[in-house]
């Protein structure tokens, strides 16, 4: 029994189970009409109206806020769409928050309608409000007081129409503001007002921007893209349209935001646009020039890719996005700054200053980029400097007055400067030294001819040859060695040394002879000779003479005593006849052929040969006897 009832609990709670969790499954839900979120709305109502679909929670601040939890679908046939607040509550009543998180909303009528104060957000930035029914309606309608989008998609997938399509469209005397989301107009406009637009963000895409028109009621439309807008179009034929009878139209007032379309603006009915439409700021790929209000700046910029135009509080922006080689064509303002290398025309119709330089009325130049916050500055002069080295404004230092940074000396040299007010540029130079007091010293400076007293610098003073005393010997001369004296300056004390000269040398001949074998002399210790004379020889017997044995004689000089070498004495008996000395043989030796004396010599032969006959056989008697 009690593993029946056991089985039986089971099957029930799976069968309560079940539906809960197929539902938990589902992401989606549809539901046949619209809903109503006022501030008294409970949580109960809501799942009553699509189960686990939304949550409504109140803020400190008072306001409500409504978060989906699923992505809802109203069905064919709805003809009411969620709507936010109760007009009927004024517009004080507490602001509604719709946060989309992540989720769709979808529907074939309005799909959300604001009759209060309406905040509508996407905390998970995929969330989407789709109209998809193909007729004139849109996917969010403020008719209430507020309306504030911060984030989302809006999507209107309509009959085109630019005068009742929109993905958001705004009644008369409602207040809206864009701040953020993505808003597709597709074939029509992607936003559509009778009553008071600001547009600080978002994206709008569609066949046209937006569109401000006149109501029945008289009450006219106005955009406005404040300066500071973030907000980007992209539109397939026209950025702005306005609608009105030609008295009253709606307005569009651009000082900011980027619009990416083929032409600038529209019309419907009798609107003027050249009158209904003021840019004042902005950035475009067409031609804003005819909606620039009075003196507001305008530029085109051209470049290899594309030309894009930049109105007011964006003209300055864009140019700081050319290249060199691009253009920038100022159309009207009368100042801007260009990168370096730009070339600028001038179609204003008057001068105008580029980069601080002038270009002419109908003219074109290719300017520099000058740093005029700054001075570039040589020792001469100083300029504003281009990055590519081009400068400007060049002029010579305005100087002021020289300031004292170190006090020349005597014997240092000082420094100053001085600064130019233009610039800030600092030169720097010498002061000379002094100018020089002599301080001459007491002690005497000397050289070898004069004296003085001297200063520190060098200056002499006094100058004044020296006052000699007498000289005194310090070292004798000799005949070999110099001497050397000195004398003394009376005044400075400076001494002079000089040199003796050797003595000039008396020969002194030593008493001893000095001989050679033609002379002999006395010689002096220089080598100077003195008594030089020949030879006076005398024969000198060394060893008589036997009848056995040869004697042996000298000639020897009787003053000096210089000796030849030794002659034989023949034995004795021989008739030869004694040799005299050199000196005694006589002088004059008959020259051949001289016959004066030849008496004399032929006697003289014959006694001779007398003589050595007698001497030969006094010879032989002698052998023969023995």
């Amino acid at each position: 029994m009690k593993r029946l009832l056991s089985i039986l609990l089971c099957a029930v709670m799976l069968v309560v189970t079940v539906p809960t969790m197929v539902f938990a499954a589902d992401t989606t839900v549809e539901v046949s009409n619209g809903m109503a979120f006022r501030s008294d709305t409970t949580q109960d109502a809501i799942d009553q109206w699509a189960a686990g679909a939304a949550t409504i929670q109140e803020n400190s601040d008072g306001s409500f806020t409504v978060t989906l939890q699923k992505n809802i679908t109203l069905k064919q046939g709805a003809t009411s769409p969620i709507t936010f607040g109760n007009f009927q509550d004024g517009k004080t009543q507490p602001a509604m928050i719709l946060d989309l998180n992540g989720c769709t909303v979808s529907a074939k009528t309005i799909v959300i309608a604001n009759y209060g104060n309406l905040v509508i957000r996407d905390s998970q930035g995929t969330g989407k409000v789709v109209y998809d029914g193909g007729q004139y309606m849109t996917a969010v309608q403020n008719s209430g007081y507020s309306l504030t989008v911060q984030g989302g998609t809006f999507e209107c997938v309509g009959a085109d129409s630019v005068t009742y399509n929109a993905a958001i469209n705004a009644a008369a005397g409602t207040e809206t503001v864009i701040d953020g989301g993505t808003f597709n107009g597709n074939g029509a406009g992607a936003l559509t007002t009778y009553g008071n637009v600001t547009i600080n963000g978002g994206t709008f895409n569609g066949a046209y921007g937006v569109v401000s028109k006149k109501a029945g009621s008289g009450e006219t439309g106005s955009i406005t893209f404040p300066e500071n807008s973030t907000a980007v179009i992209h539109a397939d034929k026209m950025a702005f349209v306005v609608h009105g009878d030609g008295t009253n139209n709606g307005t569009i007032d651009v000082k900011g935001g980027s619009f990416d379309a083929p032409s600038i603006a529209g019309k419907l009915s009798s609107a003027d646009p050249k009158t209904d439409i003021t840019i004042a700021g902005g950035s475009y790929t067409a031609d804003p020039s005819d909606y620039v209000a009075g003196e507001t700046a305008s530029i085109k910029h051209t470049s290899e890719q594309k030309t894009l135009y930049a109105v007011g509080g964006d003209v300055q922006a864009l140019a700081n996005t050319a290249k060199p080689g691009d253009t920038i064509t100022v159309l009207s303002g009368n100042t801007i700054t260009v990168p370096d290398r730009v070339t600028v025309e001038n179609q204003t119709g008057n001068d105008i200053s580029v980069n601080g330089e002038t270009i002419e009325k109908d003219s074109a130049a290719t300017v520099h980029k000058f740093d005029r916050t700054s001075w570039k500055s040589d020792k001469d002069s100083h300029w504003h400097e281009c990055e590519c080295g081009e400068k400007t404004d060049i002029a010579a230092h305005t100087w002021g007055d020289w300031t004292v940074t170190q006090q020349a000396t005597e014997t240092e040299k000082g420094e100053k400067k001085r600064t130019c007010s233009a610039c800030g540029y600092e030169e720097t130079a010498e002061i000379p030294v002094l100018a020089h007091t002599h301080k001459f010293g007491t002690e005497w400076k000397t050289d070898k001819d004069n004296h003085w007293h001297e200063c520190v610098c060098g200056e002499k003073a006094d100058i004044a040859a020296h006052a000699w005393g007498d000289w005194t010997v310090t070292q004798q001369a000799t005949e070999t060695e110099k001497g050397e004296k000195k004398h003394t300056c009376s005044v400075c004390g400076y001494e002079e040394t000089a040199e003796i000269p050797v003595l000039t040398h008396t020969h002194k001949f030593d008493t001893a002879w000095k001989s050679d074998s033609e002379n002999h002399w006395n010689e002096c210790a220089c080598g100077e000779k003195g008594n030089l004379a020949a030879h006076t020889m005398k024969w000198v017997v060394d060893r008589e003479p036997t009848a056995a044995q040869t004697g042996s004689k000298h000639e020897e000089c009787t003053v000096c005593g210089y000796q030849k070498a030794a002659v034989e004495i023949p034995v004795i008996g021989t008739t030869t006849p004694e040799e005299k000395p050199d000196s005694e043989k006589p002088a004059d030796v008959p020259q051949t052929g001289d016959g004066s004396n030849m008496l004399v010599w032929i006697a003289a032969m014959m006694m001779a040969g007398t003589v050595l006959t007698g001497t030969a056989l006094c010879a032989r008697k002698g052998k023969h006897s023995r």
